[in-house]
């Protein structure tokens, strides 16, 4: 999360929408998950979890206290504790305040409170932090809110904040090819998820590429997961039918309208494959050059 392009929009979407999210993961888990052999289609935690090991594992980074990770747009923490139950050390950025606090209680009652700091940062901007101070940075579904189809900026800070060497790890939905390129229904059903998330734009795989090139790193390499993903997605009507009872259940009050939009652009993921030629969920790794 960032707070360059439309960062109060992104804000306010939080503020709001963060608590639904516990209906999608009792451990606060904002993002897909990543199913592989050995995993039940059924059971969802277990699929967000592994993807956040699948990011762990692509980070490749030691487990030593001055080897310290990044997390790009930590939400409420839900990678960074899973990171740190691993053996690492963490450091979590995002721009909305409750999360902040929510993230640092949720630490401490998992007993990672020494070994996970979040702060209210913007990741294109994190002027707190010193230069070359992380063995490794990830993004779980968080880089997609920086500006422009390359997430320049972004890209920038992070090759400022990695040692040489440093490894990073981006897990996001990703355009395959220009949006201009699109047709119109496939346009304007991704447009409609991007506004319901506060999104300014998904990135696109070439410019995000060009991107990475620019700024130095390399060993860039994207791996189409979508089709891993799907079995999570699948969850989403279900989950949405909950949070819908709930709604009804309780009337008018307390339903912000960020809330109704995260739960439609939820929905409207599960129609997604009829964009799969021209969108995708990628798992994105390099590696800073020295």
């Amino acid at each position: 999360m960032e707070e360059a392009p439309r960062g109060a929009d992104v804000v306010a979407h939080y503020e709001h929408a963060t608590e639904d999210y516990e209906l999608w993961s009792p451990g606060y888990n904002m993002h897909f998950g990543y199913l592989r052999r050995g995993l039940s289609p059924f059971r969802r935690e277990p699929m967000l979890e592994e993807m956040n090991r699948q990011v762990r594992r692509r980070l490749g980074a030691p487990r030593r206290d001055d080897a310290r990770l990044l997390d790009l747009g930590c939400g409420v923490g839900a990678s960074a504790r899973s990171m740190a139950r691993a053996g690492h050390r963490v450091t979590g950025l995002t721009i909305v305040p409750s999360q902040v606090r929510r993230a640092r209680a949720l630490n401490e009652r998992a007993g990672l409170g020494e070994r996970v700091e979040v702060l209210l940062q913007d990741y294109t901007r994190a002027d707190a932090l010193a230069a070359g101070g992380f063995a490794g940075a990830y993004s779980i579904e968080s880089a997609c809110y920086a500006r422009g189809l390359g997430k320049r900026d972004l890209v920038r800070e992070v090759s400022r904040l990695l040692r040489p060497g440093g490894r990073l790890v981006i897990a996001d939905g990703f355009y395959r090819v220009p949006p201009s390129r699109l047709g119109r229904t496939a346009r304007g059903l991704l447009r409609a998820i991007e506004r319901g998330w506060a999104v300014e734009s998904f990135a696109e795989r070439e410019a995000f590429r060009g991107a990475l090139e620019e700024h130095g790193f390399r060993d860039i390499r994207f791996e189409d997961v979508s089709w891993n993903v799907a079995a999570s997605v699948a969850h989403v009507p279900f989950v949405s039918a909950r949070f819908l009872l709930r709604a009804a259940l309780a009337g008018r009050r307390g339903l912000h309208r960020e809330r109704w939009r995260n739960v439609g652009s939820s929905l409207l993921t599960t129609l997604i494959g009829v964009t799969v030629p021209w969108f995708g969920y990628f798992l994105v790794s390099a590696t800073r050059g020295p």
